[in-house]
């Protein structure tokens, strides 16, 4: 099994616009992980393939610098 993982760092803006405008909330990280791990998923016919027939798992997940964490929430199967 193969996996590609978005992560994003908690402590990094998500975007350079969003930097000049305001400062990125955490819910902003999380949209832009999940945006991120859509297009993945479907913005390639040969990625789209590997998911659907090898089983490649693209996963969004969070890192945290203060405590080395990452927390895994965005396409991550659950536990049979």
């Amino acid at each position: 099994m193969i996996i590609i993982c978005v992560v994003k760092r908690r402590d990094v803006l998500f975007s350079e616009l969003a930097r000049k405008l305001r400062p990125c909330s955490h819910l902003d990280q999380l949209i832009d992980v999940r945006m991120s791990t859509n297009h993945l998923r479907h913005g390639s016919a040969v990625l789209e393939q590997l998911i659907q027939n090898d089983g490649l798992l693209v996963v969004g997940a969070e890192y945290s610098l203060e405590t080395g964490i990452v927390e895994f929430f965005d396409g991550v199967p659950k536990p049979l």
